[in-house]
């Protein structure tokens, strides 16, 4: 689903939108089309773009029950006692009602109808297997108030006890969130995996809050947040200040219900007693509204740069109008400076190929240690099997895709977000704007995606399996008779026999069953090696080649500026000659034209530099360095 453009979400980005129309305008007046296309760009994105806010918590923590009562829709995702949620389902802002599913037969999507998400994104609740297989995610727009505040909700499935491979995703997606709800209930406090889970995220995301869910199901629940906050304190301790909400979906749905029925004094005081309104506003007014800061300051930031470039340059112009006699040699200067950095053994490129180099260890070494921890986890866990093992190793079997997949979505950041830090770094060397670098995410390899289990052996319910216990049970039950002649003197008669091959039937069926369990661990173990030999092949191979195209890119883009700088200096250098040579009325006319240019400008810039200071100031603004403020406490 395409994202769609949420309203304005205040009167500074309204002022930032149209500073940045005028930056743009007047840049591209002034010839400079290229410096006009990356500050609309720029504008659009933040137009655009939501805090994207994760939902995170162990099975049946009451998440989605969470989102149903943050959007005012009681039975949007699927929350019944026994089903869980099995894929991501993003919730953000649209113009209309709209949902879609994206599998393996619809990559690209397949709109579905509202009353389908629960098949497409829940478990059935007797197997606790998908409803539908294949499903990667399920996407939802709806136009509702708090996700028009520039708020995008994703729902995850539960990341506590063995769910591994679906940790390992919720853990890479973080990377790419602003914020984490993290959802626990009032039954207890936070458990060893809770723990486990909030140490790993640690790194990952600047901004967590809590949600104590069910409240109306558990009166102690006070208590369970002051040990909750006390463990956080111990063994999370960058959480130990973070904001803590304690909320009921279930009143807030039945203000819903009393709504519709009109009794709005009861709704009242149900929403109330909810506490829903009180995270609602804390996701509007700090998490969404520090992040459109991040994105407003970055539009402002790159129109100021853009137009003070250009400034510069008809600063110097209007110099050598003047017949300034310092200005033809400072472009001199400046003009041999350029050739030195065009040429092919100039210092940039090696060291722009030295951090590309050192970002293509340090993606290697990183999926080294993934791969051989995985290897680990799964083959401890393969060799742990011993009741339910169908079951138990098709979960392994998921773990390890789910796994991977989550190893794809981490290396893909870090290496977006290395090559950006590349970027940057030549941008402040240069003190010129950035080059553009990928920002579409590199999809998972095809090739993993069709990776399947092939078991190996007979089905054990199969005829051929039946007589093979069938037979040496027979031959137990004759050899047992044979025996008997010796030691009692006769033989067993046809109840005897019986009692005997039925017991060789069973020590029969005991052996076949260890048989096929190893046969079922090694199919699953031979499954792990060729999905990490082909991650091995595959991924690597596809981030190097992501790399070495934005290694390509940079150099290119850079030395087209090179290129672009030295034939505008030659043109000042012209200028500056012409200078010498012509009329001074036909000077006094460009150095007009010039200063006109300089003020319009200027006026711009001081724009600019008046938005960043209230940008700067704006609520919301982060607190670089620091954890998450404290919000009051909601105590319905």
């Amino acid at each position: 689903m395409a994202r769609t453009q949420s309203p304005s979400r205040s009167a500074l980005a309204a002022e930032v939108a149209d500073f940045a129309g005028m930056a743009a305008a007047v840049l591209g007046e002034l010839q400079e089309a290229e410096a006009a296309a990356r500050i609309q760009e720029e504008a659009g994105r933040m137009a655009a773009g939501a805090a994207t806010v994760v939902v995170v918590g162990e099975k049946k923590r009451g998440k989605s029950s969470l989102i149903n009562a943050l959007l005012g829709w009681p039975g949007l995702l699927p929350v019944d006692a026994d089903v869980a949620t099995n894929v991501y389902l993003t919730v953000e802002h649209a113009e209309a009602d709209v949902a879609r599913a994206f599998d393996e037969d619809a990559p690209q999507g397949r709109e579905i109808a509202f009353t389908q998400i629960a098949e497409f994104a829940a478990v059935d609740p007797e197997t606790q297997r998908p409803r539908r297989e294949g499903v990667f995610r399920v996407e939802i727009g709806l136009p509702r108030p708090l996700l028009a505040s520039g708020l995008a909700l994703i729902d995850t499935p539960g990341v506590g006890g063995l769910t591994a491979g679906h940790t390992a995703i919720t853990l890479a997606a973080l990377s790419r969130a602003d914020a984490l709800v993290f959802v626990v209930n009032g039954a207890s406090e936070l458990t060893a995996s809770e723990l486990a889970f909030l140490k790993r995220a640690t790194e990952r995301i600047p901004t967590v809050l809590f949600v104590l869910a069910q409240i109306d199901k558990y009166p102690h629940w006070r208590q369970t947040l002051e040990r909750n906050e006390e463990l956080l304190r111990t063994h999370a301790p960058r959480y130990g200040q973070a904001p803590w909400f304690a909320v009921s979906s279930r009143f807030a749905n039945d203000a819903v219900g009393a709504e519709d029925a009109g009794q709005h004094e009861l709704a009242g005081k149900l929403r109330e007693r909810s506490g829903i309104a009180s995270l609602a506003a804390h996701l509007r007014d700090r998490v969404a509204a520090e992040v459109e800061t991040v994105r407003l300051r970055q539009t402002v930031r790159t129109a100021h740069v853009a137009v003070s470039a250009r400034g510069t340059r008809e600063q110097r112009a209007l110099g050598a109008l003047r017949c300034d006699p310092g200005v033809e040699e400072a472009i001199k200067r400046q003009r041999e400076a350029v050739r030195e950095l065009q040429d092919s053994s100039a210092r940039w490129r090696q060291t722009v190929a030295k951090r590309f180099q050192n970002l293509d260890q340090e993606i290697q070494r990183d999926f080294n240690g993934r791969i051989q921890d995985l290897r680990d986890a799964a083959e401890q866990q393969i060799s742990a099997v011993r009741t339910g093992k169908d079951e138990a190793l098709q979960d392994i079997v998921r773990d390890i895709q789910d796994s991977l997949e989550g190893f794809w979505m981490d290396l893909e950041t870090k290496t977006r977000r290395g090559t950006a830090a590349i970027v940057v770094a030549l941008a402040n060397e240069f003190h010129t704007q950035q080059v553009d670098v990928l920002e579409d995410q590199v999809p998972f390899p095809e090739r993993l995606k069709g990776l399947r289990l092939t078991p190996s052996g007979r089905d054990s319910g199969s005829l051929g399996s039946q007589m093979e216990r069938l037979l040496p049970a027979i031959g137990v039950g004759a050899t047992l008779s044979t025996l008997s002649i010796y030691i009692v003197g006769a033989p067993l008669g046809p109840l005897g026999f019986t009692v005997a091959a039925g017991a060789g039937y069973l020590l029969g069926g005991r052996r076949k069953a260890l048989e096929e369990l190893r046969r079922a661990q090694a199919d699953v173990h031979r499954y792990l090696v060729r999905s990490l030999e082909r991650a091995t092949t595959e991924m690597l191979p596809d981030l190097r080649k992501v790399m070495a195209q934005q290694h390509e890119a940079v150099v290119e883009e850079t030395s087209a500026r090179l290129q672009r700088r030295r034939t505008e200096l030659e043109a000042e250098l012209a200028a500056c000659t012409r200078s010498f040579q012509e009329e001074q009325s036909d000077l006094a006319r460009q150095r007009q034209a010039a200063q006109q240019r300089i003020d319009r400008l200027a006026a711009v810039h001081r724009h600019g530099a008046s938005l960043l200071k209230q940008l700067d100031a704006a609520p919301g603004t982060p607190a670089r360095g620091s954890g998450p403020a404290q919000a009051d406490r909601t105590d319905p």
